[in-house]
């Protein structure tokens, strides 16, 4: 009997673009979860859409995370694209990691828990700035993405969620283990591209982190989280 190779399914995953989570004075904003794109992001969501459109990619399923900045990366990505009238998704689960309030860690702890969830294979256990736990965070972002592919109406998939989200759905890719990858960069509009087989084993990343409208990053060295961490410490001293 000649081998089948297993049918695979494209998924472009994308980060949403740019937004600004602290004030210029680094104070932080009253509610992250309602951020929208600055115009940086917006920039980078018709990059990702025009890229999409020049390789002529034919999407038939669109699927984003409840908030806001999710939601308007892939509405200028689909109208960049040609895909101006597609319906979008909004999946819940999707949502990034959930963090604790910033007045409530210690000074002492404030590194540890800003970055120490984006370094390499973090512990299970360990909090986003003492909130969600990466564990429960990575089994409800899988639970959630696997329930998503399963379904069988979708070949071609657009999929925009968050870095610490992509991280771990990048994570399963590469392990089939629910577990988040940290030290796998995701820039701000980026495109990640999966093959999504019915096995685990079997799936494929073509490409992670294609950042069309800054290609090969000459002029950055640090991820979002350090520079919003930096940001912080600016405006907590400058108030000082």
């Amino acid at each position: 009997m000649m081998y089948q190779p297993p049918r695979r399914r494209r998924l472009y995953l994308m980060r949403h673009g740019a937004v600004d989570y602290f004030s210029p004075d680094g104070q932080p904003v009253e509610d992250s979860s309602q951020v929208v794109l600055n115009a940086a992001g917006q920039a980078q969501a018709q990059a990702a859409g025009q890229l999409l459109a020049a390789h002529q990619v034919k999407l038939d399923r669109v699927v984003t995370s409840s908030l806001p900045r999710t939601k308007q990366t892939a509405g200028l990505a689909l109208q960049s694209s040609g895909h101006g009238d597609m319906p979008i998704e909004h999946v819940e689960a999707l949502r990034e990691i959930e963090s604790g309030e910033l007045r409530d860690v210690p000074h002492a702890e404030l590194e540890e828990s800003f970055l120490g969830p984006f370094r390499g294979v973090p512990d299970p256990r360990l909090r986003y700035l003492q909130g969600e736990a990466i564990g429960d965070f990575s089994q409800r972002v899988m639970s959630a993405t696997l329930q998503t592919l399963a379904q069988p109406d979708w070949e071609v998939m657009l999929m925009v969620a968050h870095g610490g989200v992509n991280r771990v759905i990048l994570g399963y890719a590469l392990s089939a283990q629910v577990t988040m990858f940290s030290n796998l960069l995701q820039a701000p509009g980026c495109i990640n591209i999966i093959d999504i087989a019915p096995e685990p084993r079997d799936w494929i990343v073509r490409a992670v982190n294609l950042n069309p409208s800054n290609w090969l990053a000459p002029d950055s060295r640090n991820t979002t989280v350090e520079h919003m961490l930096l940001q912080f410490l600016r405006g907590q001293s400058e108030a000082r």
